[in-house]
């Protein structure tokens, strides 16, 4: 009888995970293209994927046939392969770059699920996917074509196979590699990522020197040479096309160009005090942390796989600190945390020596959980960024205004990247990128004195622009926050 109970536990979870995944799904395909509203930084990367379909080069297109180097869009092969492998088999269609990444989608709840539950119990894994499907931000950045949720996919898939290698005794050459492997994809993905390398060795140290784990020192070197494979990859595909590479290293270092770094970062780290937003990541965080301080203190063991993450996350948010402050770029702490935080609630409420008082901490942190999971749930139907959009029509009134354009048209994009891949296939065009207000002499700085020249026959630029700075050009037409400027005769 105890077996039957079991067993029939075991489907009922099941069964459960899969409902949690066919939301997910229908949340990430519902108007796959309006929701969210397409924008600059995927307009960049989706470029990436279109010219090397069509130039064979991860490249920006500054003018017909010239490329600026992809090193500046940061985004690498593993996002932007798949999307330009979508491109040959579906077409160029913002519908076929966003499927990718609800494929990606798919996947990291897959692998979040299959974690947690290998070292917190399918409860668990279950309560974590939760937060994570009802979590409006999942959908408001994942399904963009961006390098976060793909990295985190590597990053978890990582996570499994050292989880494997330091604490489930599976010490194998096979396990190294592919832990390496996934490591290097994750790091390869986005230089965000790059932090989990510091992470990495810190968690080394701990698991090497406090928890006493001895993993052959052969097989950290067959998992550092696996995770160099992906970097070379990266390294080639990224900066396939000439850029002063100290140009593109100070852009990683510091995009938006920021002044006064110390002020910055204490202004945003204020913020996780008085804004909803990095108010709730902090108590997450908060309750993770509790865990592992109590765990550290009780000499109870943190697996390798745990300890990189929550040093990850850390490292994730002192890096948010030096940046303009939005949230997207603690976007990665905003997914992992959840992940941890069921197991840890659950933790902190079984300390108790009371075991009556136990039990009831243990009910009120499911009660709790669930209360999340419903609030959630609201704000993401009723209440979050991306509710706004559900109603949009900015991708379909794009495709249907340019399909028709003559493709004898040399046009001009200045600042806006997401709409080269609007225009007509074979369309000759032009593009100047500021990235946050820094001028790189190539992309597209130089081609600027075209439009002085009269060269394209139609600018395109933001509707805010003062069109005064465009002598020689005239308004004919506004279109989703678009102006189009035609050349006078």
């Amino acid at each position: 009888m105890s077996n039957m109970k079991t067993a029939f536990q075991f489907v009922k979870r099941e069964w459960v995970f899969l409902a949690i995944l066919l939301f997910v799904f229908l949340c990430a395909t519902y108007r796959l293209t309006e929701v969210p509203p397409t924008w600059y930084d995927e307009g960049m990367i989706v470029q990436l994927a279109m010219n090397l379909l069509w130039h064979g080069t991860m490249a920006t297109q500054i003018a017909p046939g010239v490329f600026a180097s992809g090193g500046y869009t940061s985004t690498g092969f593993p996002v932007v392969m798949p999307v330009a492998l979508s491109f040959k088999l579906f077409g160029v269609s913002l519908l076929a770059a966003r499927s990718v990444m609800v494929l990606y989608l798919l996947l990291f709840i897959c692998a979040s699920y299959y974690f947690i539950t290998r070292i917190a119990g399918r409860t668990a894994g279950l309560f974590s996917i939760g937060l994570l499907a009802t979590f409006s931000t999942l959908y408001g950045d994942g399904k963009n074509v961006l390098g976060e949720v793909p990295g985190l996919f590597y990053l978890l898939l990582f996570l499994i196979f050292a989880h494997k290698l330091f604490d489930e005794g599976y010490a194998t050459k096979k396990n190294a590699l592919l832990a390496g492997l996934f490591a290097g994809l994750c790091l390869a993905t986005k230089p965000t990522f790059l932090v989990l390398g510091g992470a990495v060795v810190i968690a080394l140290l701990y698991t090497y020197f406090y928890e006493r784990k001895k993993v052959p020192f052969s097989l950290v070197v067959y998992a550092s040479l696996a995770a160099l494979v992906p970097m070379l990859v990266w390294a080639l595909t990224q900066f396939g096309v000439r850029a002063p590479l100290s140009l593109v290293l100070a852009f990683y270092a510091n995009p938006y160009g920021l002044q006064h770094i110390p002020s910055v970062m204490l202004h945003n780290a204020l913020r996780f005090f008085h804004e909803s937003t990095p108010l709730y990541l902090l108590g997450m965080i908060g309750v993770w942390a509790v865990a592992v301080l109590m765990r550290l203190w009780r000499r109870v063991s943190i697996s390798f796989a745990e300890a990189t993450a929550f040093l990850f996350v850390f490292f994730i948010i002192l890096a948010y600190l030096r940046t303009p402050g939005w949230y997207r770029y603690f976007f990665p702490a905003q997914l992992i945390a959840p992940l941890f935080f069921p197991m840890s609630l659950g933790y902190i409420a079984r300390q108790f020596s009371v075991a009556k008082m136990a039990v009831l901490l243990q009910r009120m942190a499911i009660v709790l959980l669930v209360l999340i999971i419903v609030l959630q749930l609201y704000l993401l139907l009723f209440g979050s960024w991306i509710s706004q959009y559900y109603h949009a029509d900015k991708t379909q009134v794009l495709e249907h205004y340019f399909k028709n354009w003559d493709p004898n048209t040399s046009i001009f994009v200045y600042d806006m990247p997401e709409i080269p891949l609007f225009l007509p296939p074979g369309v000759r065009y032009y593009q100047y990128l500021s990235l946050g207000g820094q001028d790189f002499g190539d992309l597209g700085v130089k081609e600027l004195s075209l439009i002085a020249q009269k060269v394209p026959d139609v600018l395109l630029v933001s509707a805010g622009s003062s069109t005064a700075s465009f002598a020689g050009y005239h308004e004919q037409d506004t279109v989703e926050g678009i102006a189009v400027l035609k050349r006078d005769r």
